[in-house]
């Protein structure tokens, strides 16, 4: 994360690209839901879907300063 100025930074939604497995129990209508909108092309997977939604949570609720989110290219700089 880079700060721009006293409550701005570069949020980097791809730190090293290391990702993690973990294993979640969900009620089925959540994965019913999950799956529809996958079915529908709103996401390219089950993994994308819950990624966002996490990182949609932890922005609303943790993170309450502004980010400004880094993009691929900036990434390569």
């Amino acid at each position: 994360m880079k700060r721009l100025d006293n409550r701005t930074y570069v949020l980097n939604p791809y730190p090293e690209r290391k990702m993690v497995l973990i294993t979640v129990k969900l009620p089925v209508i959540y994965v019913e839901g999950i799956d529809e909108l996958v079915k529908q092309g709103r996401y390219s997977s089950r993994s994308e879907l819950i990624r966002t939604a996490i990182r949609d949570l932890l922005k609303k609720e943790l993170w309450d300063i502004k980010y400004k989110p880094i993009t691929m290219k900036e990434e390569e700089k």
